[in-house]
């Protein structure tokens, strides 16, 4: 009770206060006054006098003799410990501004305009500037006039906007400490086109993607949609070719059908809006490259194939890949497998991928020429890579000799070395004829049978013996393929048995006693046989005989041969020549003079030439005299 006493003494002391303030404190009555809390002039202007709720309280307060603008205000008691001032209502001069229409719709780019009016209030007389503001630089405005004189008058709002939305025109009035505002709200009215700048496509495929019409500040009208291109290699469409209500969606298919990069222009229109918007197609296509272009594979054998993918002109995407295997022309037999049969690459931008396939030959696939790839699919696009040949070759065994020819003298046992190796995935066992006779001709293996391993070799001596002459024999082995299939094989060979030729220049030898007689005695081999030869010499009794070198080497040599006798005769001198077990002779007749009859200094081949010399020159002074004898038997009368 005493608390509520305490309130009442306060107010009144406020009150006493409060009249007694200056003038320009009552015109601002919104000020704290001591302890007391303020509120808003806006907020408390039309109320001058409130009710109780709750604990706070209202008290009118009379109205203030004074000027024409004194006020009556209201002072509440928010609480045991406070008081507020509530603003007084102005009923002074002063002016109001409205805008026809505050809502304008117009087309982007277009002139909208609105009227201001000013309108004086209380006998407000002065005049009024004018200033507009709007929200976005998309929108413009301009005021005509910018002045309202009298206190009353209108002004046109002047307003374009782009792109089209919602935009506000704010148009404020402004006279001293007076100010009023009104505001105009634009629905400008615009659509927007919207799809990527850019797609990656696949040359001669069809890339579709969406074209969006979307509405601005209210629009809903019908858009009209046309598609250009800056190449005839790239050709467009559009489905549909018109948007209703300002909204929805177009789809857009285009296929460029060489490699490159080309601009499709989508054009909007709706009277005298117009959009465009352009779209880059980056039309690639990806190149296929092999790693092999041959590969040898045998029967019940596999080996891995690469084949490299490449993006051309950025092309992205997925590539479905199927492995192919071509047959050779007719073939119907079992097929070579490429394992997996298909697969995928993913290719983006400029990179390159590397794909393997396994090839497996069966062992029920026989030799033949194959071709294999991959055929490479991308939406409707289909490309075949080049072809690798696939050798299967023949599941055989190969045969070499060394020497590759056997020379050999007669009764001379020779030896050569035979060797096979394994091709086309050859293994196990070679099994051959133990011997091998022709007629003059005698061969033999050492072993009968060889043992061969994939890609290994296995070798044998074969020895021989014969008479001269040249033999071709034919080795006849046997096997088994991977596939359990038998087969024969046969190799020929050629064994030659060499011989040697003697011969003596000259045939025969004429000296006197005592005088050393001399011949050259020559050899030859066969068929170019590099052999090795020894001499020996069988006189006659009362004959000395020498030959050097005793042993000579090669195709063919020669040795000399010197011979003396102290007693005359006819004597016969053999020259035997042997190598191995094969040897010829050579009779050289020696003829040797007695002193009483004077020998011959010249060795016969010189006297033959001296001769044939002699003659010569006979024939020749015979010939010179009967050409005179004619010559004179023409010159005679």
């Amino acid at each position: 009770m005493y608390l509520k006493a305490l309130c009442l003494l306060l107010i009144t002391l406020i009150i006493l206060g409060a009249i007694s303030v200056p003038e320009n404190r009552v015109n601002h009555p919104s000020r704290a006054i001591g302890s007391l809390s303020q509120t808003s002039h806006s907020a408390l202007a039309s109320n001058s006098s409130a009710v109780a709720d709750g604990p706070t309280q209202a008290v009118a307060i009379p109205t203030i003799s004074g000027p024409p603008d004194a006020v009556e205000a209201s002072y509440v008691v928010t609480s045991e410990e406070h008081v507020m001032v509530v603003a007084p209502s102005s009923t002074g001069p002063d002016f109001n501004i409205t805008a026809n229409p505050s809502v304008l719709s117009l087309t982007a780019g277009s002139l909208g305009n609105s009227t201001i009016t000013v309108m004086s209030q209380n006998g407000f007389g002065d005049n009024v500037t004018l200033n507009v503001m709007t929200n976005s630089t998309s929108l413009g405005c301009t005021l005509n006039p910018l002045l309202i004189t009298g206190g009353s008058g209108s002004s046109t709002l002047s307003c374009r906007g782009s792109p089209g939305g919602y935009y506000n025109a704010t148009v404020t009035g402004t006279n001293g400490t007076l100010t009023h505002s009104t505001s105009v709200l634009f629905h400008v009215q615009d659509f927007a086109l919207k799809a990527p700048s850019s797609v990656v496509a696949m040359v001669n495929v069809t890339r579709s993607l969406t074209v969006t019409t979307s509405p601005l500040g209210g629009f809903n009208g019908t858009v009209s949609l046309i598609a250009t291109t800056n190449s005839t290699r790239l050709s467009c469409s559009l489905s549909p070719m018109s948007v209703s209500a300002g909204s929805g969606n177009s789809t857009l298919s285009c296929m460029g059908t060489v490699i490159g990069n080309y601009l499709a222009t989508i054009a909007g229109t709706n009277s005298s809006l117009t959009h465009t918007i352009g779209i880059v197609f980056v039309v690639g296509d990806f190149e296929i490259t092999l790693r092999q272009s041959q590969v040898t594979v045998f029967e019940g054998y596999s080996t891995t194939v690469q084949f490299v993918f490449a993006s051309d002109n950025r092309f992205s995407g997925r590539i479905n890949l199927t492995a192919v295997v071509a047959p050779p022309t007719g073939y119907t037999g079992p097929l070579p497998t490429m394992s997996p049969s298909s697969t995928f690459v993913d290719l983006a931008g400029t990179s390159t991928a590397i794909v393997s396939f396994t090839v497996i030959v069966g062992r029920d696939v026989p030799s033949s020429p194959f071709g294999i790839g991959v055929n490479a699919t991308f939406a409707s696009r289909s490309k075949l890579s080049n072809v690798i040949s696939l050798i299967i070759p023949p599941v055989i065994y190969s045969i070499s000799f060394n020497p590759t020819r056997l020379l050999l003298t007669p009764g001379v046992l020779g030896s050569s070395t035979i060797t096979i190796t394994s091709e086309g995935g050859l293994n196990g066992t070679i099994t051959f004829q133990p011997s091998y006779s022709v007629q003059g001709l005698q061969c033999n293996l050492g072993s009968p049978s060889l043992t061969l391993v994939v890609n290994g070799s296995a070798s044998t001596p074969m020895s021989c013996t014969g008479s001269v002459g040249s033999y071709n024999i034919t080795i006849i082995g046997s096997g088994q393929r991977p596939n359990g299939q038998t087969f024969t094989q046969s190799t020929h060979t050629l064994i030659v048995v060499a011989s040697f030729s003697l011969s003596s220049t000259p045939k025969g030898i004429l000296v006197n006693t005592g005088q050393l007689g001399h011949a050259k005695v020559s050899f030859s081999w066969s068929n170019s046989y590099n052999g090795t030869v020894s001499f020996s010499l069988m006189p006659d009794a009362g004959l000395n005989a020498s030959i050097s070198p005793l042993i000579l080497s090669g195709t063919s040599g020669s040795a000399n041969v010197t011979t003396v006798s102290t007693a005359s005769g006819n004597y016969t001198l053999i020259v035997e020549a042997t190598s191995g077990s094969y040897s010829q002779r050579l009779y050289l007749f020696v003829t040797v003079l007695p002193n009483a009859v004077p020998a011959n200094p010249f060795d016969p081949l010189v006297l033959t030439v001296i001769a044939i010399l002699a003659m010569v020159i006979v024939a020749a002074m015979l010939l010179s005299r009967r050409r005179k004898v004619k010559k004179k038997r023409k010159s005679r009368p």
